[in-house]
């Protein structure tokens, strides 16, 4: 009878382990498939939408790291996909340096829509922002202020002739003009 217990109680503690095993397989499994299909959705959300998305991969955070890395490796720095991917690289892997530079030369250049969303993350997630841009702001040199004269293409001052006639074309975003 005793040797009947400790049989059983082997094959119970067996099937426990294997229980855990493929538990912890699942969720390992649901973790990768949902950080990726997170950071999938990165490629075609508004910027404004971001931060919602930035909050639902905090969970993922340890699945998202090598999806994101692929995602900023496989766009253009100029592209609309890396600029989410790289708010989302600097919210969730804070020791990504190279990514708050990029979107500090973005902030300079971004459409009106999407300032808040890269400044507030900037802001939150990386420090020296404030001083930084208030020593670029502050600077008097020529090459700077050159920077600051070149409108973005969606902001062209329209024409004088189109003024009177209310024939200006507007642009609201850089992908329609």
């Amino acid at each position: 009878m005793g040797r009947a217990g400790r049989l059983h109680g082997l094959r119970g503690l067996g099937l426990l382990l294997l229980i855990a095993l493929v538990t912890r397989g699942g969720i390992e499994v649901y973790g990768n498939l949902r950080a990726a299909a997170l950071v999938e959705s990165l490629k075609t959300a508004s910027t404004t939408r971001v931060p919602a998305l930035i909050e639902q991969l905090r969970s993922y955070r340890r699945w998202a790291s090598r999806p994101l890395r692929g995602l900023l490796s496989s766009t253009e720095n100029d592209s609309d996909q890396h600029l989410r991917a790289s708010l989302a690289s600097i919210a969730l892997l804070p020791d990504d340096g190279r990514q708050a530079e990029d979107l500090h030369d973005r902030l300079l250049t971004a459409p009106p829509v999407d300032l808040p969303v890269i400044w507030g993350i900037l802001r939150k997630h990386h420090q020296g922002t404030e001083a930084r841009l208030r020593q670029l702001l502050d600077d008097r040199s020529p090459t700077r202020r050159n920077a600051f004269a070149q409108p973005a293409p969606w902001r062209t001052p329209i024409p004088p002739e189109s003024r009177k006639t209310g024939t200006a074309h507007r642009c609201s975003s850089p992908t329609n003009c």
